[in-house]
C-alpha cells in the first residue's frame, strides 16, 4: 500500500468516525429536547400566544388592505391577477402573430369569393 493510499484511508475513516459522533449527537439532543417542546406546545399560555399572533397578523393584514384599497395602490394579490391576464393576453397575441405569418409565408390567402370571380372571368 502506498502512502498516498494510506494516506486516503486514514482521512477515509476519521471523516466517518466523525459523522457517527455527530450523528450520535443530534440524536441525544432530539431526545432532550422533545420532552420540553412537548410541554410548551401543551401550555395554555403558549397556545393562547398563538392564537393571538395568528389574530394580529390577520387583523394586520385587512388594515394593509384597507388602506392600500384607500390609496389605491394595488396590493401584491392584485398585481399577481393582473399578472396572469397579461400573460393569457399575451399567449393570445402569440398565436395570432404565428398564424399572420404563417399566412404570410404561405402567399396571400384567396377567399372562396375571390377564387369564384376569378374562375368567372376567364370563363
Amino acid at each position: 500500500m502506498t502512502f498516498l493510499q494510506q494516506s486516503t484511508d486514514s482521512f477515509t475513516n476519521a471523516y466517518e468516525s466523525i459523522r457517527e459522533e455527530v450523528r450520535k449527537l443530534q440524536k441525544r439532543v432530539e431526545k432532550q429536547t422533545r420532552t420540553p417542546l412537548r410541554r410548551l406546545r401543551g401550555n395554555v399560555l403558549v397556545k393562547r400566544t398563538q392564537n393571538l399572533g395568528s389574530d394580529a397578523r390577520k387583523q394586520i393584514a385587512g388594515g394593509v388592505e384597507t388602506v392600500l384599497g384607500h390609496l389605491q395602490i394595488a396590493s401584491k394579490s392584485d398585481l399577481e391577477r393582473i399578472e396572469r391576464k397579461l400573460k393569457q393576453i399575451d399567449l393570445k397575441l402569440q398565436g395570432v402573430e404565428n398564424r399572420r405569418e404563417t399566412r404570410k409565408s404561405n402567399g396571400p390567402a384567396r377567399s372562396t369569393v375571390t377564387r369564384v370571380r376569378a374562375s368567372r372571368s376567364t370563363s
